[in-house]
């Protein structure tokens, strides 16, 4: 039987020659020019291309369900129409933030105060759809004025403060305000930031 001393690798086609460390029964018995080849003989996946970049990749068996050849790929497509989580105009307050917040990134400078702090997206029209020039930056304070979650006026607070001063209990106050007498201590120490400061 005549041993050849050259072979085609039946994975990537080439021909290679037969090492010298190899006997000719274990040349006869090799299929692959390499140990890249030999292993992905040994696999039993598939390749397929990538839904972002077009990029052939190797999908395992039991992953049948990838579409993207690394984690980058698959988060360009996290926040568009290519998502398979994808709601349009359905989706909700939290997850049209984190789409605002992608497009736009992390706000620089309140429009109102100027502040540089502690900043977030508000929405304009107070009607939440996929518009970007629908959004403002605005910082905590603001923000809150702006969407108007605070009871009680900065004038009402000045008053709190100097009615408690005169000495009217938070109780009292709390009653008269339509408020917790927590949030009537907290204007008082100075706790809640969207009051002003006690001059």
């Amino acid at each position: 039987m005549k041993i050849a001393k050259s072979k085609k690798c039946i994975f990537c086609k080439t021909i290679f020659e037969k090492p010298k460390k190899l006997s000719d029964r274990q040349f006869n018995k090799r299929q692959s020019c390499c140990r890249k080849c030999s292993d992905a003989l040994r696999r039993k996946g598939e390749y397929v291309k990538c839904k972002t970049c077009n990029k052939k990749f190797y999908r395992q068996r039991s992953v049948r369900v990838g579409i993207y050849c690394s984690k980058k790929c698959s988060l360009k497509n996290v926040l568009n129409e290519k998502a398979n989580g994808w709601k349009g105009n359905n989706v909700g307050y939290f997850g049209l933030h984190c789409w605002v917040r992608k497009r736009l990134g992390k706000p620089k400078k309140c429009k109102y105060c100027g502040k540089k702090e502690k900043l977030q997206w508000a929405n304009i029209s107070k009607k939440y759809k996929r518009k970007l020039d629908d959004w403002i930056p605005l910082c905590v304070v603001c923000h809150r004025r702006f969407d108007k979650i605070t009871k009680l006026s900065i004038e009402e607070t000045k008053t709190i403060r100097k009615m408690y001063k005169k000495g009217i209990t938070q109780n009292e106050l709390g009653k008269k305000y339509n408020v917790h007498q927590s949030t009537i201590s907290n204007i008082i120490r100075n706790k809640i930031q969207y009051y002003g400061k006690n001059n």
